[in-house]
């Protein structure tokens, strides 16, 4: 568990994954505000685009007929 504690935080800190804890938030602030990674252009977190979106999920991965 320290290593994947690890490698999230480090991930955050580089500007490569959104925070998901209270405990990476400062690294993710710090990262924002240098516009590094992710959050070079305009970042939507995954969460804010699915609840953005029109169509409900069982239309998105329809199986192949």
């Amino acid at each position: 568990m320290r290593l994947r504690r690890a490698l999230g935080a480090e991930m955050v800190r580089l500007g490569w994954a959104v925070a998901t804890s209270d405990a990476f938030m400062a690294h993710e602030t710090e990262v924002q505000a240098q516009r590094r990674g992710i959050w070079q252009g305009d970042f939507v977190r995954p969460a804010d685009w699915r609840a953005a979106q029109d169509r409900p999920i069982s239309t998105l991965a329809a199986p192949a007929s």
